[in-house]
């Protein structure tokens, strides 16, 4: 899959099929190195939980910023989640609509074709 995932710059792997002290050590390298934004922190619930895949994630000796991406930020990028709304130069959205701020600055979907429901 490392392979794979070089080669597509749209291919990430995900880790839902072992808990962090489990994944194979070319896996953990490829994640602290080229790799570092193509990995998605995953559980395979309810056979793995979230608990009990991040029991022993320090074991692999991950920076700061590297833990960060894996657990959130390299999903927030692919799937274009923001905490707080789109960036201000990114308007578009996976879905295909557009973001779009209200009157407060707050960011919103609009509402796909057809939808009737109101603000």
């Amino acid at each position: 899959m490392i392979a794979v995932a070089d080669e597509h710059p749209n291919v990430c792997i995900d880790t839902s099929a072992d808990a962090a002290h489990r994944y194979p050590a070319e896996f953990v390298e490829y994640r602290k190195g080229r790799g570092r934004t193509k990995v998605l922190f995953a559980t395979n619930y309810p056979m793995l939980t979230a608990g009990r895949a991040l029991a022993r994630l320090g074991d692999p000796g991950l920076d700061d910023e590297t833990r960060s991406l894996f657990l959130a930020g390299d999903a927030r990028r692919v799937f274009k989640l923001w905490p707080a709304g789109p960036p201000a130069d990114d308007t578009s959205r996976a879905d295909g609509r557009q973001w779009s701020r209200d009157e407060t600055g707050s960011a919103a979907a609009d509402p796909p074709p057809g939808d009737r429901r109101g603000p």
